[in-house]
């Protein structure tokens, strides 16, 4: 429960949609913690955790925000200002530096972080950081860019998430094809040089301009880029610490100095390439198989570094492994969920099975159209990312086809 904030020793407000990982966080380390959510954004359980809770009705509105925030830090001061997505984290970036408080990173660097384009064209003075890449609403110059870029090529939106609308694309024809598809959720498509080679995310937490590498996860994909699964630890040897100091002059380069970063990487022939990169902890779970991996609570480093209550560099207080695997399934109407048996539901860390009977379920085109996870922990990544997904394969969701006239076809049918 909160404590009476006579008692708290920092003000902590937080901008954007959380769970309550922080707000627990911040009452272990005696801070009094604020959300500044958008109306109807978070259920009420969510609210209760937070010492307080204001609701604003845009949040993308720099005005809203920081007029939130103001009031706050008239009736207690607001010591460290936290935004925890893509779009939280530019807003509460402009409010912080309006306002003058302290915040992980600049409005610059929260931009350039977003804008995939303008990130490219930063780095574009380092050999081992640039990828060739263009960003452009004219299908025509596109083709144009893509001659000179060279297929294959990925074509993505230029400031998405998610793994939504992600296409590689062979030749001219396939790029239209992409850019169409694309252009419906962005207005801006970036197509860049596709890199070949496996893909990691490297979690990271910084601190005075100091970077701590917590953590380098291997991933896995479907067809379509949407992450299938992931495992802590990814990496090691040689090839790790070729990813680690590519990733520490990235966030040197862009001007990451404080905070959360999470930067995917392709290990290519050429060296480690960097994809993108995000101020904030990765999604997917990885957060937690980062605790369960090397016992560090990301969370805790979040508000108990900056407030001087937790030490930097972090001691990871184990060294063990831990898995992620979803589950998916062809469209249609779920008419059996998943039945865990008892042997394998012992093996797990956590089981998540949102998706009920009943519901349609449509083609996976981004990463929220997974119907759950299981996590897998032990000695070994390779063994617990192979146990996480035997998991998931071996326990289907029972998927009914929807026929032309949105009724259920009769023969069902499994996911393989």
């Amino acid at each position: 429960m909160p404590a009476d904030r006579h008692s708290y020793t920092a003000h902590i407000a937080v901008v954007g949609k959380t769970g309550g990982g922080l707000a627990d966080a911040a009452h272990r380390h005696g801070c009094e913690i604020t959300l500044v959510f958008e109306v109807g954004s978070v259920s009420e359980e969510q609210t209760t955790r937070f010492d307080c809770a204001v609701a604003v009705p845009d949040l993308t509105k720099i005005d809203d925000v920081a007029a939130a925030v103001t009031l706050l830090a008239e009736q207690h001061p607001v010591d460290y200002l936290l935004g925890v997505n893509e779009h939280a984290g530019i807003v509460a970036a402009d409010v912080a530096e309006a306002l003058g408080i302290p915040t992980p990173v600049t409005p610059e660097v929260a931009r350039l972080l977003r804008d995939k384009y303008a990130m490219r064209r930063f780095l574009a003075a380092d050999p081992t950081l640039t990828v060739r890449a263009h960003a452009t609403d004219r299908l025509d110059d596109a083709r144009e860019h893509a001659v000179e870029i060279g297929y294959p090529l990925i074509v993505k939106p230029n400031d998405g998430s998610g793994s939504l609308a992600v296409f590689k694309a062979h030749d001219g024809d396939s790029l239209a094809d992409a850019f169409d598809a694309v252009s419906r959720v962005s207005p801006s498509v970036l197509i860049e040089e596709y890199l070949e080679g496996p893909e990691y995310s490297v979690e990271a937490f910084s601190h005075e301009g100091e970077h701590q590498i917590l953590a380098i996860t291997r991933k896995t994909k479907f067809e379509n880029f949407v992450e299938s699964g992931h495992v802590i630890p990814g990496l090691a040897g040689q090839q790790a610490e070729e990813v680690e100091s590519v990733v520490r002059r990235f966030l040197d380069t862009l001007g990451v100095h404080a905070g959360c970063s999470h930067t995917e990487v392709i290990l290519t022939p050429r060296g480690p390439r960097i994809v993108e990169s995000h101020n904030r902890p990765g999604g997917d779970g990885i957060v937690t198989l980062l605790e369960l991996a090397t016992g560090i609570n990301l969370a805790d480093l979040t508000v108990g570094v900056p407030t001087g209550k937790r030490r930097f560099p972090a001691e990871p207080t184990r060294a063990a492994a831990a898995a992620v695997a979803f589950w998916t399934a062809p469209p249609g109407l779920i008419a059996a969920t998943p039945e865990i048996s008892a042997h394998d539901a012992e093996r797990c860390f956590e089981i998540e099975l949102p998706s009920t009977v009943g519901h349609e379920h449509g083609q996976l085109t981004h990463s929220s159209d997974r119907l759950g996870h299981v996590v897998v922990s032990g000695d070994d990544p390779d063994t617990v990312m192979e146990q996480a997904a035997a998991i998931v394969a071996r326990h289907p969701y029972i998927i009914n086809p929807v026929t032309a006239d949105g009724e259920s076809g009769g023969r069902e049918r499994e996911e393989k």
